[in-house]
């Protein structure tokens, strides 16, 4: 995903957790405010591979759609997402491969 992309997506989630404007330290944030800042910290790292615990946990609706679409346009353009979760995920177009772990 080129550098302007990605800084587009981070704006979104900026934008979609309502910091942005004005700036505010994150410890005034709620948990999923605070969990859409770091998705967008994750969006401009460029990294390949994501490892994310629980993605979805603490958002709202418009949060979940947002998650869900930043990572099946990661995977379509390459990269390699790794979760845990125990919520549902519509990753439309994507195959995941699931490992259930349970008694």
């Amino acid at each position: 995903m080129s550098r302007r992309r990605r800084l587009r997506w981070s704006g979104s989630a900026c934008r979609a957790a309502w910091i942005c404007p004005p700036a505010l330290p994150a410890r005034v944030l709620s948990f999923g405010q605070r969990r859409r800042v770091a998705l967008a910290g994750l969006m401009t790292a460029g990294a390949l591979l994501w490892i994310l615990d629980e993605p979805l946990t603490g958002l709202d609706v418009e949060g979940v759609a947002l998650v869900e679409r930043m990572i099946r346009d990661h995977v379509v353009a390459g990269g390699l997402a790794v979760m845990t979760t125990h919520q549902p995920m519509s990753l439309d177009g994507l195959t995941p491969q699931t490992l259930s772990v349970g008694t």
